[in-house]
């Protein structure tokens, strides 16, 4: 991810802590919404740096990746104003790839502070 993104002038970390084993499946959905979110923040945010994290521990996974880029009015994303963009397309793939998972999409932004995309899947969901 780091050489990927770097000719495009953004830094991305990738922070896993341990290996975690998951099903073919979820990793999959997780690569395609990291995938996603990235090329959004090289389109739209002009962001600097962005983080891809991996957390599991005994209440499940948390998989998040956020950056230090525009943010976005995230009530004006969800409604529709505006018109359909390309993010708003982005944002409803990875949350129909969550929900297949059973899991949780929570999307932090707002104008001028980044935005976050963080899956929760519950231990019986990640496995």
């Amino acid at each position: 991810a780091r050489t990927q993104w770097a000719a495009q002038g953004l830094a991305v970390e990738v922070r896993v802590a341990d290996a975690v084993p998951l099903p073919m499946h979820v990793q999959t959905a997780l690569l395609r919404i990291a995938q996603g979110a990235i090329a959004n923040v090289v389109q739209h945010a002009h962001a600097d740096s962005a983080v891809i994290e991996l957390v599991a521990d005994a209440d499940g996974l948390r998989f998040a990746v956020s950056d230090d880029g525009d943010g976005f009015d995230l009530r004006a994303a969800e409604s529709g104003d505006g018109g359909a963009t390309s993010d708003s397309f982005g944002l409803q793939a990875a949350r129909e790839r969550v929900q297949q998972l059973g899991g949780t999409l929570v999307v932090e932004s707002a104008p001028g502070r980044g935005t976050s995309l963080t899956v929760l899947l519950a231990t019986a969901e990640a496995s």
